[in-house]
């Protein structure tokens, strides 16, 4: 992981943006190397392992003040009923443009999102980024291929199978809570909020391509939970 770097002996500053609104700074590590490119198998796999031993790394840290992720808040997910899972910080944003490869060393950055959650869920959310990217470009074989080597990557790091119902569960809440921002815009990371009609008519075309992983119930009950 790229180390955060101290400025006027902070790590986080508060400064003004080119426009003079407030902002905070935060810098780390300048991240050598190239980024990881999600079409070949080798780098897909590479970025399972990646991964699997930023969680391991990740949990090693003691409990923080820090919110849930913010898609698992915006579809209401209930961390309480599901006390099964592994909850621990996650990157947030795990992504190959995070990643720069510098021969046989990954190394991540932009930690801005962290926040708590499922492995699984995160595990997930690199799908996302992958699917997404796939269904816009109409690239779908390409995802196909990044998820069994990613998958693959992981567990073959982790020393476990992956748990492909519950991945498959956050992919679904993934894109559901990107659904219910742009119903209500006001609740959207800054990221979505302040996007381009064009950008938000290509959001939604991509929500409503989705189809589900997992069927919903009838009354709407989460298919991990007990009962």
């Amino acid at each position: 992981m790229c180390r955060p770097i101290r400025v006027d002996g902070n790590l986080v500053n508060r400064i003004a943006d080119d426009v003079g609104r407030p902002a905070l700074l935060l810098c780390s590590e300048f991240a050598e190397g190239v980024a990881l490119d999600v079409a070949s198998r080798s780098d897909a796999e590479l970025m399972g392992t990646t991964l699997a031993a930023l969680h391991r790394s990740l949990a090693r840290i003691a409990p923080q003040g820090i919110p849930e992720v913010a898609a698992l808040q915006a579809v209401g997910w209930d961390a309480g009923s599901h006390m099964d899972h592994e909850f621990l910080l996650l990157h947030g944003d795990f992504n190959s443009g995070n990643l720069r490869r510098s021969d046989s060393i990954v190394k991540v950055f932009d930690f801005e999102d962290c926040a708590y959650g499922p492995r699984s869920f995160e595990i997930a959310n690199a799908l996302y980024m992958v699917l997404f990217s796939s269904t816009v470009e109409n690239e779908t074989s390409r995802f196909r291929t990044f998820e069994e080597y990613f998958l693959c990557g992981y567990a073959m790091e982790d020393g476990r199978d992956v748990d492909r119902r519950a991945v498959d569960h956050f992919l679904d809440l993934r894109v559901r809570a990107l659904e219910r921002w742009l119903q209500d815009l006001s609740t959207a990371p800054i990221g979505i909020r302040s996007a381009t009609p064009q950008w938000h008519r290509i959001l939604r075309s991509f929500v409503g391509s989705y189809q589900p992983r997992q069927p919903r119930h009838p009354d709407n009950r989460d298919p991990l939970s007990d009962g």
